[in-house]
């Protein structure tokens, strides 16, 4: 029994979802991934959630769950909401390894009262959309993937408690899971650099040149990375003022001008997710990171020290 009598819970139920789990797994501290929906929810919630509504719940397919013993199961209060926080920051952490299919994501909070589940609030979840241009297809989700998913979760929730995080940083976070639930390629990439910028503190007027040194630290150094960078940066102004591509690439038709903004969307996208990715990841970096002053500290480092202490990198030419 995954919840057990006397402890409050709460889930993230995943239908249709693009996963290889075949077996629960525990994640510890009471937070656990399952295949299959992990309690069993009776007819008597049909009345009460709606017949549609628990049909899907029980057809669910991936189930984030977060439990802890209460002193009072039978009270809705802040505990559950602290649960839901847990939950939630496994399902973010997800997205930003990758970003997976599913129909429809519903979070559910309730507790076990007496050997009874009892759902006392479900909410539908605004989803975290795939690039449907994108080749590579959605995250497989595996164990492997959950495990990862577990330490970023944990980075998060150091963030989120911390009494002096950087502005900059959570604000940036924030803009790349906006970023992923939008669904217009401009506004995707204009909140996909605004996370990337969260990490640089560019002055204003300083914001490409900036965004193409500073960004070498995360993608390494070549000429054609920083035409890259510089598209990416020329087209977030782009989309920032309304405007068109017809000047940032005249030699090309319409449709070979789309073709390459998408390709730069997939790349700004992948560059945000590596460098949010890496920082919560390594104790050192988010040590750099967390605060602005550690921010404005790691770019005052030479371009040595910097390579040095950020030592993964991401190959953007290669994504497609």
């Amino acid at each position: 029994m995954w919840i057990l009598p006397g402890n409050k819970f709460a889930a993230i139920a995943l239908t249709n979802a693009s996963s290889r789990l075949s077996d629960s797994i525990e994640l510890g501290e009471g937070v656990s991934v399952h295949p299959v929906l992990p309690f069993r929810l009776t007819e008597d919630w049909d009345d009460e959630l709606g017949t549609s509504c628990a049909e899907e719940i029980r057809d669910a397919d991936l189930v984030f769950l977060a439990t802890r013993p209460s002193d009072h199961p039978e009270i809705h209060d802040a505990e559950n909401a602290e649960l839901r926080e847990v939950v939630g920051r496994l399902f973010r952490s997800i997205a930003l390894i990758g970003v997976p299919h599913f129909a429809k994501a519903t979070a559910l909070l309730g507790a076990n009262r007496n050997g009874s589940i009892e759902v006392r609030e479900l909410t539908p979840l605004d989803p975290y959309r795939h690039d449907v241009n994108d080749p590579r297809g959605p995250l497989m989700m595996e164990e492997e993937h959950f495990r990862l998913a577990e330490q970023i979760a944990g980075a998060l929730a150091l963030v989120a408690t911390d009494p002096e995080p950087a502005f900059q940083f959570k604000n940036g976070l924030r803009a790349f899971f906006k970023g992923l639930r939008d669904t217009a390629g401009e506004d995707r990439l204009l909140q996909f650099v605004r996370a990337v910028d969260g990490l640089l503190l560019a002055d204003i007027g300083q914001g490409k040149r900036l965004f193409q040194h500073r960004c070498q630290t995360f993608c390494g150094s070549s000429e054609q990375i920083r035409e890259v960078l510089g598209e990416i940066y020329a087209l977030r102004s782009k989309a920032a003022h309304a405007r068109g591509l017809e000047d940032l690439y005249p030699e090309l038709d319409p449709a070979a001008r789309e073709h390459q903004a998408l390709h730069r969307l997939r790349q700004a996208e992948a560059l945000a997710r590596h460098a949010y990715r890496e920082i919560l990841r390594s104790p050192e970096l988010l040590e750099h990171f967390r605060t602005t002053e550690g921010i404005n500290a790691f770019w005052c480092l030479d371009d040595g020290e910097r390579a040095r202490i950020w030592k993964n990198k991401i190959d953007l030419l290669a994504t497609p």
